[in-house]
């Protein structure tokens, strides 16, 4: 297709000669309309050679500027879904301008698009424009058209844009027919843009349909993948294999994980430990962290947030400001890091990790996927956890057994220490351990054996009342005590810790031997890595605990018992048979005295003092407190509705309480205090040198303790209240018996008032007193 002849308008003026030799009007109409023709056809032809809408415009463009003697002009496209006014092609005195676009309803264009009608500025055309709204904007740089013509684009009644020319050169510079051709282009022009418009969106359609297919193809490939991987970890019982499985099948997925992890999160310590840390072939050990300090990391976060956390660069300013990243090598590390929580119904077990050393390695496709395992793997693992546990209990089980097995055939204190030091260590981990024998009364604490890494040593006997160490905490507190590092500032501001050479622990555990409810020891497991004893561990030590204080007491009865018959083998020397005998009987019966009258003054289901005890030591506190003019008080509590509580729980229940309640009192008084169950539910304390202020703050302190208190029984948590009466000496009575009296009163004074509340002995209005259900 030949070019347009562009070098001469479309309109000539006639001549003013009427000769023969030029053509008549009709002829000239004919030409003309022929020469439209020819260029609407040339245009239409080329607009029909292309499907692709910006070489269309430009190419619709270049033929008219072509067609109308290169003309500047100005292909617009109306965008109805946006509002928006797009200019893909403007060319003003042969330069192409890049034009921004422009909200309709502003300026020349929009005027022409919304009335659908060609619009002609041929003089004046400044202010004309200004009237319609127009934005002169680009007139700064190219200057202002004299003549301005504005053609609409509509192709089935929709309007697709707008073509226009203007004339920087003259005004009047578009004729009639020049218009008509242009309205005539524009309407060829319109039905190409809309083919094309609907070719593209034909396209469009037909790619997001294979893109949605691709997609529909790859979610089943997945979700095979994934049964399959479900069917895997779910099949196994056994944690390594679990672990192993998961993470095989979790690289496959996503080939550019290079670290692995599964943390197990523990909600009652707040703290969580990686049960696997496999890092470019490498597995790692690491330690219990907490979820509250720094070295809890991005793994902390996600326990928190209970959401997947993705980062694409560990490295980036705005992550380290906003993250805790904690890296486990300085020197090399993983750069994107991928968190999912591991949950069970409403419950986070632990986290999920997938790090790379690339940054931003992971697709969103991939993430989704790990999501989804990560449900299935939670499940798992905690199946896989529950048959640990109970793997766990029955090897503990077979270890107890053999303890007990051991040291039943000990009797001598030595091998009876010993064999608990060789089991315990089979079974714990541990750099250094102690069994520590206390006598209650010269106060002193003795270490028959200390095992320091591989070494036995001896070590100096000390009174715990002037040196108590760690061991005389548990002792005076009868509990375990456990400290993960030693070295922590606010460890060695409470306790008094004790060194006995060589390289220190940080790691210490202590269990209290008990007998009949009273410390005859402490068993010691420390090591020297901090925060590395589990609950499991002290468990497991507390066990061993119970058999080691029943063995210790057995060898020390029997050590006792031998040294009985070496002076009866000594006294039978020097005595006729019958004296032997009736020393040896004599022995025996004040032993048998001796445990009688321990009987007899403790109480045996809570073991507190009694009353007969009471009777004995409260005439001696008051006749001191009446030599030295020292005041004393007594406090009568019991436990309100106790027989409600009976008749709706049993009375198994209720010994529970009272075990409890007795519990409440022998931690919360002084050595020089005196607890003892008075009757029933009734106990009494007797503070020696304390006044009506202290009785009441410690009377109030025992009453909100209970009240916090709650007792497991058959599956139900219970709970109760207390009542308590103060009297003290001198104010309140002059006898021993005035002054328990005046505390029942007071106790009845408390119930009177509701219950669970203090009073304080006062004399009664009418001189009676009220009783009420207790």
């Amino acid at each position: 297709m030949g070019d347009l002849q562009a070098s001469s308008p479309l309109d000539s003026p006639a001549s003013t000669s009427t000769t023969a030799s030029q053509p008549s009007p009709q002829e000239q109409e004919l030409r003309q309309r022929l020469k439209e023709l020819e260029i609407v056809n040339a245009i239409t032809v080329s607009a029909a050679s292309t499907l692709e809408l910006t070489s269309l415009l430009t190419l619709a463009g270049e033929k008219i500027s072509e067609a109308f003697g290169r003309r500047s002009v100005l292909i617009a496209l109306y965008d109805a879904a946006a509002g928006l006014i797009l200019t893909p092609y403007w060319n003003i005195r042969g330069q192409l301008v890049d034009a921004p676009p422009m909200p309709i309803g502003m300026g020349l264009t929009s005027h022409v698009l919304q009335r659908r009608q060609t619009l002609l500025i041929d003089e004046n055309l400044p202010q004309r424009a200004a009237e319609l709204g127009a934005d002169f904007s680009m007139t700064r740089v190219y200057g202002m058209p004299k003549s301005w013509v504005g053609v609409p684009m509509v192709a089935h009644e929709q309007v697709i844009g707008m073509i226009s020319m203007q004339d920087f050169e003259r005004e009047h510079a578009f004729s009639p027919n020049d218009i008509r051709l242009l309205e005539t282009i524009a309407a060829s022009i319109a039905v190409a843009i809309q083919n094309t418009q609907l070719y593209e969106t034909a396209r469009r359609e037909l790619a997001e349909r294979q893109r949605a297919e691709a997609q529909a193809r790859e979610r089943a490939e997945q979700m095979a993948a994934l049964n399959a991987i479900g069917r895997a970890i779910t099949g196994q019982l056994e944690l390594d294999n679990v672990l192993t499985t998961l993470r095989i099948q979790c690289q496959q997925i996503e080939p550019l994980m290079d670290v692995f992890t599964v943390a197990l999160y523990e909600p009652r310590a707040e703290t969580f430990k990686f049960l696997q840390f496999y890092d470019r072939g490498v597995s790692r050990l690491d330690k219990i962290r907490s979820i509250h300090k720094k070295e809890g990391g991005l793994t902390a976060y996600v326990i928190k947030t209970r959401q997947t956390l993705y980062l694409p660069d560990v490295d980036d300013r705005r992550v380290r400001r906003t993250y805790s990243v904690v890296h486990t090598d300085k020197h090399r590390h993983a750069r994107t890091y991928l968190g999912i929580p591991l949950m069970v119904g409403e419950n986070i077990i632990g986290v999920l990790s997938g790090q790379s050393y690339q940054p931003d390695a992971f697709s969103p496709q991939r993430i989704a996927m790990l999501e989804t395992i990560a449900l299935q793997a939670a499940i798992a693992l905690q199946n896989a956890a529950l048959f640990e546990e109970t793997r766990r209990r029955a090897a503990e089980l077979s270890i107890l057994y053999d303890i007990a097995l051991a040291l039943s055939r000990a009797v001598e204190l030595e091998r009876v220490m010993r064999v608990l030091f060789e089991k315990c260590r089979q079974v714990l981990p541990m750099d250094a351990f102690y069994i520590a024998l206390y006598d209650r009364e010269t106060h002193l604490l003795s270490h028959p054996l200390f095992w320091d890494k591989g070494r036995f040593k001896q070590t100096a006997v000390r009174d715990i009342r002037t040196t108590p160490g760690l061991s005389g905490e548990v002792i005076l507190a009868k509990k375990t005590l456990h400290l993960p590092d030693v070295f922590a500032p606010e460890v060695q501001q409470r306790y008094q810790v004790i060194r006995v050479g060589g390289k220190p622990t940080r790691c210490y555990v202590g269990v209290p031997m008990l007998v009949h409810g009273e410390a005859v020891g402490v068993i010691s497991m420390q090591t020297r890595a901090p925060d590395l004893y589990t609950s499991e561990h002290i468990r497991l030590l507390e066990l061993i605990a119970i058999q080691a204080a029943i063995a210790i007491e057995n060898s020390r009865l029997y050590h006792k018992a031998q040294q009985e018959l070496e002076m009866r083998r000594k006294a039978q020397s020097a005595l006729e048979t019958a004296n032997r005998q009736l020393y040896v009987q004599l022995t025996q019966v004040q032993a048998l005295q001796e445990q009688l009258r321990e009987q007899v003054l403790h109480d045996p289901l809570t073991g507190l003092h009694n009353r007969r005890y009471l009777d004995e030591h409260l005439p001696r506190i008051l006749a001191d407190s009446q030599a030295r003019g020292k005041r004393f008080c007594v406090i009568m509590l019991d436990i309100d509705h106790f027989k409600r509580f009976n008749d709706a729980h049993t009375h198994l229940a209720g010994d529970l309480l009272l075990q409890s309640l007795a519990g409440l009192l022998s931690t919360h008084v002084r050595p020089t205090d005196i607890a003892c169950r008075f009757g029933g539910e009734e106990f009494l304390l007797v503070l020696p040198e304390a006044g009506l202020e202290a009785a009441a703050h410690r009377s109030e302190e025992l009453r909100a303790l209970f009240e916090q208190m709650r007792i497991e029984f058959h599956g139900r948590s219970l709970s109760a209240t207390i009542s308590l009466g103060v009297a003290c000496f001198p104010q309140h009575g002059q006898t021993a018996e005035e002054l328990v009296m005046r505390a029942d009163q007071a106790l009845y004074l408390a119930k009177q008032a509701g219950r669970n509340r203090v009073a304080i002995w006062q004399p009664a209005s009418n001189g009676s007193d009220t009783n009420l259900e207790k």
